[in-house]
């Protein structure tokens, strides 16, 4: 099955401009196609805390690192790698990929 790279953050409000992000871009998120050929892709579980320790947790990615295509990305991951599925947001923030 195929597979698509974005970037993912949370701003302050609706824009790409630097002095807004709540959680900048840090990694790519993968999203995996839901059928081989089907175009439909999903992400596994995300998360918006409120708290800064809580987006600094080390979280599993929910790709087994031994997946052939994507164990590079898989396991136990921290805010500095890829598929690091937490954000911080606050309650008038948004979420962009």
């Amino acid at each position: 099955m195929g597979f698509v790279e974005v970037d993912w953050w949370t701003a302050k409000k609706p824009s790409v401009a630097s002095d807004v992000f709540e959680d900048p871009p840090q990694g790519v998120t993968t999203l995996i196609e839901t059928k081989a050929g089907s175009g439909l892709f999903i992400s596994k579980g995300l998360m918006l805390v409120n708290d800064r320790e809580d987006s600094q947790q080390i979280i599993h990615s929910g790709i087994p690192e031994n997946d052939p295509n994507l164990g590079k990305h898989g396991g136990l991951r921290d805010a500095s790698m890829s598929n690091y599925r937490t954000r911080h947001a606050g309650m008038f923030s948004f979420g962009v990929a």
